[in-house]
Formats: structure tokens, sequence, C-alpha cells
């Protein structure tokens, strides 16, 4: 493949071409400058992760092309030579990395990465991306994981509306407006963060295509620059993060994006969403999508087996006894549990010398009134002055039937409201 895209770079004519032309794809174009570009480009990505896995660099940002992550480890394909973000993550392990995720937010999914990564375990690479509607490059549907042991390591939340079934029996897709910025906050909230949080990368390498963004010409999405730079603040937390230029044809729409994720890797706040927060149908569908076929792999996202053990009633017998222990030793266990709790102790009262204590007050007349009926505060009132129960005849409309009190409950009542 290296030599079909120097051949590229070196042909007077088409026919040059034919012994390598098994490594490119029908539409790969190139002229004279096209090899030494693609080797800057992937040079670029390695050396910015090595950078970043040395520590000579806390992120960084590969403002390259050509864009990489279609191409595959044998060929060329849609305009993609060599797999930039594939060759980062293979240097930042070879510089020391165990483990690098790689999150692709290209609106065209980043097959190539997939595949090459398709059997390490070591490499995660979480693709979000449009789906179906014959939408270039047509891979990357959920349910596919990635083979052998790499199973799991392969994520893709495949962008596509959900479908309905027509009088004729055909399987239609619902008319939802186009994917927008709560679609990806959503996703990373519910997929992308309890993952990353599992699997600890070393580093996070982001294959950062803008054609999601409003405005390009081929996405049709409605992800605006502020999202991008939403989500990098997101991840900038959790492991060092190297980002590389993909797709993105409108220029200034791109600009802008590239803008606000560097701001955001600078250390400066991301700004506002200037649109909703809240996933629509294709959104919520995709992800869920997702989510039933990832949660067997990631106990991170093992919710819908919660929520079916929350729906499931146990039949007549299956309830376990509390006070069966089947012959575990009960002392050891309350032992350790008496020594977390000391732990704990210790780790509040430390907590608190850094606190500033301010004393607890009464409330006032007017802040009780301000919430509760003047019945109401004389019942508490007569609660902890009675002698008896017949003292709280008048007041008991305004007393629960479980309701306990002595001497001392009114005072530590308003002691409670007050210091609130």
């Amino acid at each position: 493949m290296i030599a079909a895209i120097a051949a590229l770079s070196h042909a007077n004519s088409p026919s040059d071409l034919n012994q390598v032309a098994a490594h490119l794809s029908p539409d790969t174009l190139g002229n004279r400058y096209t090899y030494r570009a693609a080797r800057l480009a992937a040079g670029t990505a390695a050396e910015m992760a090595r950078q970043i896995v040395s520590g000579a660099a806390g992120s960084g940002m590969a403002l390259i092309r050509p864009m990489g992550h279609n191409a595959a480890a044998d060929s060329t394909d849609g305009g993609n030579y060599f797999n930039n973000v594939a060759v980062a993550a293979r240097a930042a392990q070879a510089a020391g990395a165990k483990r690098v995720m790689i999150i692709d937010w290209d609106i065209h999914h980043g097959k190539g990465t997939s595949e090459i990564f398709a059997e390490d375990p070591n490499v995660l690479v979480f693709s979000l991306h449009r789906y179906g509607s014959g939408f270039y490059p047509g891979s990357g549907p959920a349910n596919d994981v990635g083979i052998g042991r790499g199973k799991g390591r392969n994520i893709n939340v495949a962008w596509c509306p959900p479908t309905v079934i027509d009088r004729r029996g055909r399987h239609v897709e619902v008319d939802a407006p186009p994917v927008s910025d709560g679609d990806y906050i959503t996703a990373f909230h519910v997929l992308v963060l309890p993952v990353l949080s599992e699997f600890k990368p070393d580093l996070i390498l982001v294959s950062a295509g803008f054609d999601a963004v409003d405005k390009d010409p081929l996405g049709y999405y409605r992800v605006h620059p502020e999202c991008f730079a939403q989500l990098t603040a997101l991840l900038v937390p959790l492991a060092p993060i190297g980002m590389l230029l993909e797709g993105g044809y409108n220029l200034c729409a791109t600009a802008a994006s590239v803008e606000a994720c560097v701001r955001v890797l600078l250390g400066e706040s991301p700004a506002p969403l200037p649109g909703s927060r809240v996933a629509g149908v294709t959104g919520w569908s995709s992800i869920m999508r997702t989510l039933l076929v990832q949660q067997q792999y990631w106990q991170s996202l093992g919710m819908l087996n919660f929520l079916q053990l929350a729906t499931t009633t146990p039949a007549d017998g299956e309830w376990e006894d509390d006070n069966q222990h089947d012959g575990e030793e009960v002392p050891e266990a309350q032992g350790e549990q008496e020594e977390e709790y000391e732990l704990q102790e210790r780790e509040f009262d430390e907590a608190l010398d850094v606190c500033d204590r301010l004393p607890p007050r009464e409330a006032t007349d007017e802040e009780l009134l301000a919430v509760h009926s003047p019945g109401m505060i004389a019942a508490i009132a007569a609660l902890s002055h009675a002698n008896s129960p017949s003292d709280l005849n008048q007041v008991a409309a305004h007393l629960s039937p479980d309701t306990l009190g002595n001497r001392y409950t009114y005072r530590a009542a308003r002691l409670a409201a007050g210091t609130a």
C-alpha cells in the first residue's frame, strides 16, 4: 500500500498504476505532492502522540491533511491515504501507552480505523457517525463489535432514525429532525464517558472530523462548534488528549470548530450551547441500540440488566432470608464493616477541618410561615409540651399517625430548618 501511494505521486499515466491498483480505491486521486503530504500528515500525528505520552506535551491538535480514518491496512479509500489516527495510536503504544482510546466523531464512519484495531483489546475505537440510506461508507452498524479478543473494543453509535412498518410491510424510516447538539451530548454522557472511565486509557485520540457541523454541505446535521468544545471539555479531566483533523467541508464552520476545541485544550471553558441539550428521536433510538449490543462487554453499560431486575418480581420462596448467611462468618464481616466505618469517619473529620463552620440557629416564625400553616407549627410545639396523648387532640389533624416527639423535638426541628 505504501508503494501504491508513492506510485500515485510519480505516475505519468494511469497505466503506471496497474501493478498497485489493488491497493487504491476507484475514487483515489493524486498528484506529485500526494505521497509527501500523506507522510507528513501521518508523521505529524505520530509525533504528537509521542510528545503527549512522554509528558512533553499535555495535549495536542494535529492540523493535518489529507485525512485518514477510512484508510485500511492494505488499501486507500475515500480520499484517505495513510490512516493518521492509527499511526498515532501505534506510535503511542511504542512510546509506552498501554491503552489507547480513539473517539471518531466525523460524520462518516472511520471503517479503516475499526478494521485495523478490530482484534486489538488494548485499543478502543468509539465512533459516532451517520448510518443508513446509502450514506458513505455504509459501514459501522451498532452490532459491529470487533473480532476475537477485540470484541467490545469496537463501539458504534450509528445515527439512524427508527423505522416503522408501513401498510405494505416495508420498513420505512421515521421522518425525524437532523441530529444535533443534544444527541452528541447525550451519547457522551450515556455511553462515551462510562466506557472511558471503565477502560482507563493512557491516551485519548480524537478523529476530529467537523462535517457534522451546522451548514456543512455533506453532513446535513445541526451540530454547532460550541458542542464540539463541550465534548472536548468532558474528555479533558479523564486522560491526555490528542486531536487529529479529519473531515469538514464548510471551511468557516470547520475553522470555528477547531478553534473552539483548541481553546478548551488550552484551559478555557467552553461556550454555552446555542442548541438544545436534549436528544431527539434519532439520537435516543441510536443510543439504545448501542446500549443493547454493548452492555454484555461493559459493566458500566449494564443499566438495561438492572432495569430488567427492577421490573421482575421473585416468585414465592425466592426471597433470601436476611437471617440466613449460608455458613459465612458474620462476626468477621461485621468487623470489616466496622473498620470501613471508622475509615469513613476519619475521612469525614479531615474533610470538616477544611470547611468553614457556621453555628446553627432556629428558624424564625416568618421563615416557617412562608412554607407551613400556623396550625402545623403549633402542633409541633404542642408535641414537645404534651403530658399525655389527650393534650394533642386539638392539633391531631396536623400530625400523621407515625409522628413521635419529646420535649426536644420542637427546638430540634426549628434548628434544622433555621440552619438550612
